[in-house]
Formats: structure tokens, sequence, C-alpha cells
């Protein structure tokens, strides 16, 4: 399946994902990647607020009921 960008700003895509599996993790961050976005990982909530304290995101990726978020 090829994702569809909707994306009308200049630039790329920048996306925060948070997931603490590592495994699960990367593989939708080469996914991403290979679409053409780029992906920050943050293992924790905690480390997501800091990340996005610090940087711009267009879109944050997280599970539903994150603990410590």
């Amino acid at each position: 399946m090829k994702l569809v960008h909707f994306y009308a700003g200049c630039g790329l895509l920048n996306i925060l994902l948070v997931e603490d599996e590592r495994k699960l993790a990367d593989a939708v961050a080469e996914g991403l990647q290979e679409e053409g976005y780029v992906v920050t990982l943050s293992p924790t909530g905690e480390d997501a607020l800091s990340s996005i304290r610090c940087l711009h995101f267009d879109l944050i990726l997280l599970e539903i009921g994150r603990a410590h978020v």
C-alpha cells in the first residue's frame, strides 16, 4: 500500500513517535522514513515531552492510554 502525502507546507513532515517497544518503534520509523518523513523516536512520555519543548512536530503518534504522558 502506498501512502499519499497531503502535507501542503514546505519541507518534510516531522513526526514524533512515542513507543517503548524498540522493535515496533524501529519498524514503524523505518516505514515512515521510507515514505519520506522525518521521524524522532521517544521511548517514554517524559522523553516525548522534552522533545516537544525543543522541537516542532507536525504529527505525534502514540498509543491510546499511554501511561505518564
